[in-house]
């Protein structure tokens, strides 16, 4: 029997952005320009955390935390940022890091979206609506053709009208997105096995960059050293996601 520490790695080239809004919510509270309509608040994991709501780890975040506000109380709630006047020239997106397991207690559709408004909140248009997932992640929304506007952005929770769960928001910018670049959602792999056995190496990736991903560098590490599959073939648009798969032996 052999051990196997796996660090599933996924590599990429990217330019630095030029931000337009880049809020980490690291200060003391909501920040200045932002509010805060019914159930979100500002602190850290700890803080925000509740028994079948626990947050990772982030350092300081927004959270609406379902669960905590208790069975007898609506938990729905929007964060709204500042106005922000857009460049007049793209490619402009929207990125931000984001937990939301999406639990649908007892089938009641929770969810957690973007939208935007161009008219100081006369009216609102969705621009995304985030899927599940069992860690944080970093997201990518095109927004090009709001160049040249000013805009604000809500991030909103429905609790589908149910007791539900909950959802975070964390380092939320606007700029130019690099030209390539990856984050792993997600990953599975066993951490022991025999010798010689071969094992499945399973994620699930994400492209946050403004160029199709067409191959991607996978690295583990085990008892013997550094592993590396290229894996190509791959067609992953922005903001597009895929299951990778390839072996390895133990």
């Amino acid at each position: 029997m052999k051990n196997v520490i796996f660090t599933l790695i996924a590599f990429f080239a990217f330019v630095q952005a030029q931000a337009q809004l880049s809020e980490s919510f690291e200060g003391a509270g909501v920040p200045t320009g932002w509010t805060v309509e019914g159930n979100w608040e500002h602190g850290n994991a700890a803080a925000l955390s509740s028994q079948y709501m626990p947050y990772p780890e982030h350092t300081l975040f927004m959270a609406a935390n379902d669960d905590d506000w208790g069975q007898a109380t609506g938990g729905d709630g929007r964060l709204v940022s500042p106005p922000i006047t857009l460049d007049a020239t793209g490619p402009l997106f929207l990125t931000f890091d984001v937990f939301f397991a999406n639990g649908d207690y007892q089938g009641a559709n929770e969810r957690l979206y973007v939208e935007i408004t161009t008219n100081a909140g006369t009216s609102w248009t969705n621009i995304y609506e985030q899927e599940e997932g069992t860690d944080w992640a970093n997201t990518g929304v095109d927004v090009t053709q709001y160049a040249g506007q000013t805009v604000q952005l809500a991030f909103v929770y429905d609790d589908g009208n149910e007791w539900n769960y909950g959802g975070a928001i964390d380092n939320v910018v606007i700029g130019a997105l690099p030209e390539l670049d990856g984050a792993i959602l997600s990953w599975d792999g066993r951490v022991q096995g025999l010798t010689g056995q071969q094992f499945p190496v399973l994620g699930k990736i994400k492209n946050t960059g403004a160029t199709t991903i067409t191959s991607v560098d996978v690295t583990w590490a085990d008892a013997s050293g550094s592993h590396t599959a290229t894996i190509t073939g791959l067609n992953i648009a922005c903001s597009g996601r895929i299951r990778i798969y390839t072996q390895r032996y133990v």
